[in-house]
């Protein structure tokens, strides 16, 4: 064995395009070794310092909640809430709350790596961005934290926006 886990066929790294989410993804791996997922306290912040502004930590709560550590500063001022410190179930736009639990609930019942895309609208033209979902388990055996980081087609927008969500 190479010293990595075999990663389910349901997620492959190659389709990542955004440079940021391909790099912290690399460091996942790194940092997971021979573990199907790495545990939060093999992940340190100053490791991947460049992506601090974007990345995100959400928690899982045993309600079935998730509790934002960490909610990226970018993705704060975009869409103009900032969640962290507080539940995913006072997010204030219901469809894109639901969106968002259904998405962390995937990666928790997934326990590998996630990407997805989300459009939304900016200067009246329609937009994509990919998000990196990374599983955390500090006991190896449930998904008990996710780090996420947004990467954009193009330039970032710096207004704040509205998703649109999508089946």
């Amino acid at each position: 064995m190479d010293g990595t886990a075999a990663r389910p066929a349901a997620f492959d790294p190659a389709i990542i395009q955004a440079p940021a989410l391909r790099r912290l993804h690399a460091y996942w791996e790194s940092r997971r070794g021979d573990r199907e997922i790495p545990a939060r306290a093999d992940i340190d912040p100053t490791d991947f310092a460049w992506a601090l502004g974007a990345a995100s930590l959400m928690e899982r709560l045993a309600d079935g909640d998730y509790l934002f550590r960490v909610d990226a500063t970018t993705t704060a001022d975009l869409f103009a809430v900032d969640m962290t410190g507080r539940r995913l179930a006072l997010y204030p736009d219901p469809p894109v709350r639901a969106m968002m639990k259904t998405t962390l609930d995937a990666v928790v019942a997934a326990r590998a790596p996630m990407l997805v895309y989300r459009d939304f609208v900016f200067n009246r033209a329609p937009r994509r961005y990919e998000l990196l979902l990374l599983p955390l388990s500090a006991g190896g055996a449930a998904v008990d934290m996710i780090l996420s980081i947004p990467g954009f087609d193009g330039e970032r927008p710096f207004a704040p926006l509205r998703l649109r969500p999508t089946a």
